[in-house]
Order: structure tokens, then C-alpha cells, then sequence
């Protein structure tokens, strides 16, 4: 069973690009070949009619998945190719329509949105043409044209809308790679602010005090205390620095809410009042967000979610909540929803959860 899976596998990547974003649909596509072979059950037809479309068939087929590899003017061969194909054969097997629609689907690979729409009511226009000379059967005409408009022009469509989707997904990483910079060069500021000057005095007092140890001991000991205090110091800003940086905060958790519900198709709203001055208690709340939305797309099926904060005057209000019908077992997932509470508690305040309907968690904070 391995081998054949391996087998299948392999001829996959050779038939169809691994970037080409359709996955196993084009496989699917091919049912539609059907239109051109039943006609062949019906009536008698000469012995030859039987030959050419099986002869078609593997022709058709080489061109089909040899298309998804290129781009540009080969394209258009292969289109043409495939108008070919339903031109020969449709005078005497009206299924041959399908080619039609085969040929105005392809037409998203080509060229830009316009090119390509242009191409599909080209091929339309032709197949019209070919209907009204050799008065084609509507069992013709019908798919050739009108599915042909209909299936290259939602082709294209949605090509289009990929490749947007691609152009977003690039300019988020590229704002990503453009934050991280930034983040970088902030902390080289900070931390060369804070021991900057720190380190170049512990420099400036070694020095003196290797210059003393040879004229006045005494000083020179005093020195080395000095410098040891200066180390001390030293390392406990650094220690604090970094601290500070591996603390979370409410906003950036809740872009990343924001980012995480994207990816997993889930529709994000806000409504966030002033975060609280209180660096403790932004941390504390900041870590139940990123919380609970982890197990918000891990282990729910929901498609909206919402996000609320505000200070009432005593206390803050936190509310996260959304529409899955899978709860219960993010109500089982216990160390991390047991971390929440008690983090909560430890600041006197108090956490609900409620998943009928939905998921909810409610928090209230008193203002430390």
C-alpha cells in the first residue's frame, strides 16, 4: 500500500507543478471529458468516428496537464492547441464542445486579466461562428459559448484574486521582516544606552586602577571595589532590559489575534478602550489574549470572534468570545485555562468562562 501511495505520489509531481495552487482539483476537471465520449453511445457512427476520439483523448491529455507548466505565449499554443481539438472533431461528435470550455479556462494563465478575457470571447466568437456555419446542435453551442464565458471569466476572476492575495501576504511579510528590523535596532539603542556608559567607566577604571596597583595599593583596591559595584550595576540593567522586552503587552497581542484569526479564515472585531498604565496588569491580560486565542484556532470551528476592553472606573473589562460549535473541548483544555485563572486571580480579580453559545471568557481586573 506504501509503494502505490509512493507510485501515485510521485506521478502527481511530474503531472502537475507543486506550486501551481489547485491541488488535486485538476483530476476532478477531467470528469467533465465525459460530455465528448457518451455521444459515442448513441446511434450507429462509422467505425473511424470511434478511432479519432479515442486517438483525441490521449492527445487532449498530454496537452491538459502540460499547460499548468507554462506561462506566457507557450500558453497560447497550448489553447490553441486545445481549440484544435474541439474544431476537428465536433462536425461529427457534438461533445467535442468541452474542449471549448477546456481551451477559455486555460485562458487565466495568460497574459494579464484583460488578455485573457479578451482570449476566452475569442473563443466564444469561434465557437459561435463554427455553430452557425455547420448549424450546430445547441447540445454544441450551449456549453461551447456560454459555459466557455461563464468558466474563463470566473477563471480569470479568480486569478486575479490570488494573485492579490499573494501580493498581501508578501507585503505583510515584508512589513514583518521591516518590524523585526526596527525591533532589532531599538534594542541596540537600548541596550547601548543603558550600559553604553556603564561599560566605557568600568573600562576607564581598570585602566587606573592596573596604573595604581604598582604606586598606591590602597587606591587601587578601592578602584576594584568600585569596579565590581559598576558590574553589578551593570548587569542588573541589562537583566532588567531584558526583562522588559520579554514582557508581553495588550496591543501587540491583539494584532497578533488579528493576524492568527486571518489565517485561519476567522472574522476579527474590536472594540478596545486605553490600555491600563499598570505594567503588570497589561502583561497579565496581554498573555490571557494571546491565550485565548491560541485555542481559539487550535481547537474551535468558529468563523467570527470578537474582542472587548474597557475601563469602567473601578475595574477593567476584558471579553473575548465566539460563534464555535466545538466548546467543549476547549472547556477540557485545563492547564492552560487554569493558568489564566490563576494569573487573574493573583491580582484580585476574577475569570468566567461560558461556552453555550459559543466560546466566552470574561475577565475583571481591579485597577492595582
Amino acid at each position: 500500500m506504501t509503494t502505490i501511495t509512493h507510485c501515485l505520489q510521485r506521478l502527481h509531481q511530474r503531472l502537475l507543478p507543486v506550486n501551481s495552487g489547485t491541488g488535486y482539483l485538476p483530476y476532478f476537471w477531467l470528469i467533465y471529458l465525459a460530455m465528448f465520449v457518451l455521444p459515442l453511445g448513441f446511434g450507429e457512427r462509422p467505425y473511424w468516428h470511434y478511432v479519432a476520439c479515442i486517438a483525441v483523448i490521449p492527445v487532449f491529455l498530454t496537452l491538459y496537464f502540460y499547460t499548468f507548466w507554462q506561462t506566457g505565449k507557450p500558453v497560447l499554443l497550448c489553447i490553441f492547441s486545445i481549440l484544435g481539438l474541439g474544431l476537428a472533431t465536433a462536425w461529427f461528435n457534438a461533445g467535442a464542445s468541452v474542449f471549448f470550455v477546456y481551451a477559455a479556462a486555460f485562458c487565466v494563465h495568460f497574459g494579464t486579466a484583460r488578455q485573457g478575457l479578451l482570449l476566452v470571447l475569442l473563443i466564444a466568437a469561434t465557437a459561435a461562428l463554427y455553430s452557425y456555419v455547420l448549424n450546430m446542435p445547441g447540445f454544441f453551442y450551449l456549453p461551447a459559448v456560454v459555459i466557455s464565458i461563464l468558466i474563463g471569466s470566473v477563471n480569470i476572476y479568480e486569478g486575479e484574486l490570488r494573485k492579490k492575495n499573494q501580493l498581501l501576504k508578501l507585503s505583510q511579510e515584508e512589513l514583518q521582516k521591516m518590524a523585526a528590523t526596527a525591533e532589532r535596532e531599538r534594542i541596540a539603542r537600548d541596550l547601548h544606552d543603558v550600559v553604553g556608559h556603564t561599560f566605557s567607566l568600568i573600562t576607564v577604571k581598570a585602566q587606573l586602577a592596573h596604573k595604581l596597583a604598582d604606586i598606591d595599593l590602597e587606591r587601587s583596591k578601592q578602584e576594584l571595589k568600585e569596579l565590581e559595584q559598576l558590574s553589578r550595576k551593570a548587569m542588573t540593567e541589562v537583566r532588567e532590559t531584558v526583562h522588559q522586552y520579554q514582557q508581553k503587552d495588550m496591543a501587540s497581542e491583539i494584532s497578533k489575534a488579528r493576524l492568527l484569526t486571518d489565517a485561519a479564515d476567522i472574522q476579527f472585531s474590536s472594540e478596545v478602550g486605553e490600555f491600563p498604565d499598570q505594567t503588570h496588569i497589561n502583561c497579565t491580560l496581554a498573555w490571557v489574549i494571546r491565550e485565548a486565542f491560541t485555542n481559539m484556532v487550535k481547537h474551535s470551528d468558529a468563523t467570527q470572534c470578537q474582542l472587548s476592553f474597557r475601563d469602567s472606573g473601578d475595574q477593567y473589562q476584558l471579553l473575548i468570545q465566539d460563534n464555535g460549535s466545538n466548546t467543549q473541548r476547549i472547556a477540557r483544555e485545563g492547564s492552560g485555562l487554569t493558568g489564566m485563572r490563576e494569573r487573574i486571580m493573583e491580582l484580585g480579580g476574577q475569570l468566567n468562562i461560558s461556552h453555550q453559545p459559543g466560546f466566552t471568557i470574561s475577565v475583571e481586573v481591579p485597577h492595582g
